[in-house]
């Protein structure tokens, strides 16, 4: 079992080990499929046909890069989420993530922390960020 995350571990600047993300024809489809999402095209040279990922999924690999070694301690409140897309990404693309913690703080006697996780597409290019913000258990 993986061990919890502990929110003493969790310090502004701390990277995680990076996360590997294929977005597989299966995951793809099967999160169509469970949300009734229908695939969406895309315009321009770079598209030449191929099916973009719904952006639901970024959500994700957001959530895996910081969770790939360790669990998530019960009790724990997702308070927000942001994403940023700088370059469609496609059924096949493998995803280099990695998440890193931005900020930690106190807010009314609670612990937050904001984790923002990079994903460039076959560790080259940007594809967008996510950040999560939490107030994290105790």
């Amino acid at each position: 079992m993986k061990p919890e995350l502990l929110y003493s571990e969790l310090e502004v600047g701390r990277t995680f080990e990076p996360l590997t993300f294929h977005l597989t024809e299966s995951l793809v489809s099967g999160y169509r499929a469970a949300l009734e999402v229908w695939p969406r095209s895309c315009e321009g040279p770079e598209c030449e046909g191929r099916e973009m990922v719904p952006a639901g999924l970024w959500g994700i690999w957001g959530r895996q890069a910081y969770l790939k070694n360790y669990r998530m301690p019960g009790g724990g409140i997702l308070v927000g989420q942001d994403m940023e897309f700088y370059a469609p990404v496609f059924v096949d693309d493998v995803l280099h993530v990695q998440a890193t913690v931005t900020e930690k703080f106190e807010d009314h006697g609670r612990n937050c922390i904001t984790i923002e996780s990079t994903a460039k597409i076959d560790n080259e290019r940007c594809c967008g960020i996510v950040r999560v913000k939490a107030i994290w258990p105790r």
